[in-house]
């Protein structure tokens, strides 16, 4: 895969005002503006897959986060089969971040003990 090297000032500049990402993928590489070894990019240390579960965690929490907003719209019209629906998104929804949440888990304690990395 090709590597992409970004200036952390533009990084900024792109991400200002839509939020801070929680990571970028690992073919992304980073270079600070001012350091003397410009030419060479510091590896990100989140894999793609990695990238791509964090990204998955995050938008299950922003749609329960929705849900839990429109259940009251639902409420307020009541609603009862909107209601019904909602509840139900968000339970299902919930379980899905717990799982998602174990596997992520998983994957950092395989990917720090592939490093060396042991607990304190």
């Amino acid at each position: 895969m090709k590597n992409f090297s970004y200036n952390i000032s533009r990084i900024q500049r792109l991400i200002k005002g839509s939020g801070t990402p929680i990571a970028l993928p690992s073919h992304v590489g980073i270079t600070e503006p001012d350091s003397k070894e410009k030419s060479m990019a510091v590896q990100n240390e989140v894999n793609d897959l990695m990238y791509d579960w964090i990204n998955i965690l995050k938008c299950k929490s922003d749609g329960v986060y929705a849900y839990k907003r429109y259940l009251t719209d639902a409420k307020l019209e009541k609603s009862e089969c909107c209601v019904n629906l909602l509840n139900r998104l968000i339970e299902e929804d919930s379980r899905h971040i717990l799982e998602v949440k174990r596997h992520v888990l998983g994957l950092l304690e395989k990917d720090s003990k592939s490093r060396g990395y042991t607990a304190a």
